[in-house]
């Protein structure tokens, strides 16, 4: 190749080149999801998705939230609170005590006496997991607002404590300067994964 076509090579070369860095720099930046979304209460979503809303209604899981305060008849915490599971043969109670709600599980013996007895505060009934709750769980809406992009949900959680740490979650920001963040993960069988960061 003479010297002159191979100069015209490069020099096409090199304006190529610059075409597309130049094309690739005007492009508008793409927000990250993150900065783009945020945490939306299922009340905003009621209006266009009407029918979702109102047969989500309809399942467990949406009356398995509802507030201590506002729940229905069958979460009366003095007479209606007890089943039991016939295929496990456990027993489940739920009771208020000290203002607190509890769920209390436990097996029978021979003998009619409670064994293997397990209790724990049902905090997410008094409302205590909530963003200004003493102990706020998922203020970014968790699996149910962002989805579960395999691999990433790790990442999403840790990205959301630091965001809390740093006091830069905007309107699901936790109250009183938070000092600690906690993620948990669970991932394929026995893999599980926990993050504490602090600052």
């Amino acid at each position: 190749m003479s010297g002159g076509r191979r100069a015209a090579l490069i020099a096409a070369a090199a304006i190529a080149v610059a075409a597309l860095a130049w094309r690739v720099g005007r492009r508008p930046s793409v927000p990250s999801p993150i900065q783009q979304y945020s945490y939306v209460d299922a009340r905003q979503c009621q209006a266009c998705h009407a029918v979702i809303h109102r047969d989500y209604q309809h399942v467990g899981m949406a009356r398995s939230f509802a507030p201590a305060p506002n729940a229905s008849l069958i979460e009366d915490y003095e007479r209606n609170n007890r089943l039991f599971h016939a295929g496990s043969g456990r027993h489940y109670q739920m009771l208020r005590r000290g203002g607190c709600v509890f769920q209390r599980r436990y097996e029978v013996d021979s003998h009619g006496a409670e064994v293997n007895v397990f209790e724990q505060e049902a905090m997410y009934a008094d409302g205590a997991t909530e963003i200004d709750g003493p102990l706020p769980v998922n203020t970014d809406g968790g699996l149910i607002a962002n989805g579960e992009p395999i691999g990433a949900s790790g990442l999403r959680q840790v990205h959301e404590i630091v965001l809390q740490l740093r006091g830069q979650a905007g309107d699901r920001q936790v109250p009183g300067n938070p000092k600690v963040g906690y993620t948990q993960l669970y991932g394929a069988p026995g893999t599980a994964g926990v993050s504490i960061l602090s600052r």
